[in-house]
């Protein structure tokens, strides 16, 4: 098959979208597959360059840090992108490559499928100021927007359950993102986490609690900030590294100094993709007290490379967590520090853990997310196949 794969944001970012586009892409590939990859650029024009469309875009950080917004609809990128004619267009994010995606499977007939990765629910941060009429709206262009697929992939079976709350009426599945295996993995180089030991002001003795995701509202970071002082206090020689950007990191970094935590919470900012796994590497656990997983790959890529997770509880990360033998789920507050202070305390049953948790993210490979995605699309291919038929026959 020839997969387009458009997305609104690529490398340098490196968060799990990102990831998971890689993956997919890479995955695709090795099962036998032509696969491009569409995604707003920082050129002054539009290029074609190692598989990759890199459209001319212009900055919208008022939308999320990186962010930008195509700003090219047609062209010779377009024109080639027509010839080249893809069987299936996949598209992530519903910003200005979704209308690209739409183009080009319209052009071209394509199957269109789209993955949906964002937490779109009235509670969000992106609607804190948008009024019941403002988010009306909002979900009554949603629904339109995905009206025009012929299938949504969602990450976790929490995302599932929001679009079908929306009425969304087009087939839904459900596939988890998968973790690149081989590069999430214990026994990442010494060297480079001595460096980052280093660089951050983390001692050899140090414990180091990991959180790699979005810093937004409803990651719910205030959390860990509220609690780590109680970790400290038992556990002096522990650091909490932040790794991410988001529009709340300046009220966390700000909550951090009032709380007189400016010794031992480190916050990264964005990391370049090939340092993220040693970061992992870094780390004794990872931990986060987000409310919704919609992707659930940070936790996953901590328990790939062998380190057991302190989680809030939510239906989808539930699925994957048992307490004492990969990690910790916590549904009060005050759990969260009880949970990590039991896996410092106990150094011998912290390492079966870690262990228990690299077994169950072998679970979740790319390889098992390449062949799961390309199910879907051979269903559609098959779907539209039959639409046609019958058709020709009515």
């Amino acid at each position: 098959m020839k997969i387009l794969l458009t997305t609104d944001i690529y490398k340098p970012m490196a968060n799990g979208v990102v990831r998971s586009v890689l993956n997919l892409s890479e995955q695709l590939k090795q099962q036998g597959h032509e696969v491009r990859i569409l995604t707003p650029g920082e050129y002054p024009r539009s290029i074609y360059e190692n598989g990759v469309y890199h459209m001319r875009s212009a900055n919208a950080d008022y939308v999320y840090p990186g962010a930008r917004m195509v700003m090219s609809f047609s062209g010779d990128m377009m024109d080639d992108l027509y010839r080249w004619h893809p069987d299936v267009v996949h598209s992530y994010g519903e910003l200005s490559t979704w209308i690209m995606a739409r183009k080009v499977s319209r052009r071209c007939g394509s199957v269109w499928v789209h993955t949906c990765h964002t937490w779109y629910n009235g509670d969000s941060e992106y609607f804190q100021s948008w009024g019941k009429l403002g988010k009306r709206l909002f979900f009554k262009a949603f629904r339109w927007q995905l009206s025009r697929n012929d299938c949504i992939i969602v990450p976790s079976e929490e995302m599932e359950a929001v679009l079908k709350n929306q009425n969304i009426n087009r087939p839904i599945r459900c596939v988890p993102f998968g973790v690149d295996l081989r590069r999430f993995c214990p026994g990442r180089s010494e060297k480079n986490i001595r460096f980052l030991r280093k660089k951050y002001g983390i001692d050899d003795k140090d414990k180091v609690l990991l959180y790699v995701g979005g810093m937004y509202k409803e990651k719910n970071l205030e959390l860990l900030l509220e609690h780590f002082p109680e970790i400290l206090r038992s556990a002096p020689d522990t650091k909490l590294l932040l790794v991410g950007d988001g529009s709340y990191r300046t009220e966390l970094e700000m909550e951090a100094e009032s709380k007189g935590l400016g010794s031992s919470v480190r916050f990264a900012g964005q990391v370049p993709l090939d340092v993220v796994y040693d970061h992992y590497a870094l780390a004794d656990i990872f931990v986060t007290a987000s409310r919704h997983t919609v992707q659930g790959m940070a936790p996953m890529e901590a328990m790939a490379c062998g380190l057991p997770v302190v989680c809030r509880k939510n239906v989808s990360i539930s699925r994957r967590i048992v307490d004492g033998v990969n990690g910790f789920l916590f549904e009060e507050a005050k759990d969260f520090a009880a949970s990590v202070l039991w896996i410092l305390d106990h150094p011998s049953l912290a390492e079966a853990m870690g262990h228990n948790a690299r077994i169950t993210a072998e679970g979740f490979s790319k390889e098992q997310f390449g062949r799961e995605v390309e199910k879907v699309y051979m269903e559609c291919l098959d779907e539209g196949k039959r639409a046609a038929k019958s058709h020709q026959t009515a």
